[in-house]
């Protein structure tokens, strides 16, 4: 599937496809310091944001870093958690604490 990718200025940490969705994850440092991140961001086959990813209101150091599975999406937050995420709204259903 050929997708127009967005415009943004902010560096890409990790993507990948998911249904016609491409799922991204910005560098959370190009986000205000002092609150949640929320660099999440699902977008649809011509580029258009579809959601961005609720935060787990932890502070400054809630971000995501990485994604661990895409079916269910699981992503790894810098609060040491693995957040399962509702592909199609960015609403967090599942948060495990990591150990």
């Amino acid at each position: 599937m050929n997708m127009t990718r967005p415009e943004v200025s902010y560096r890409i940490l990790e993507e990948c496809q998911v249904g016609e969705q491409r799922l991204v994850i910005y560098d959370y440092t190009a986000f205000p310091p002092d609150k949640p991140a929320r660099n999440l961001f699902a977008y649809g086959p011509t580029g258009e944001m579809l959601w961005r990813a609720e935060s787990i209101d932890r502070g400054a150091t809630d971000a995501y870093g990485s994604f661990f599975s895409t079916t269910p999406l699981k992503v790894w937050n810098f609060c040491c958690c693995v957040c399962t995420i509702d592909v199609k709204t960015g609403q967090i259903t599942q948060v495990e604490e990591s150990r």
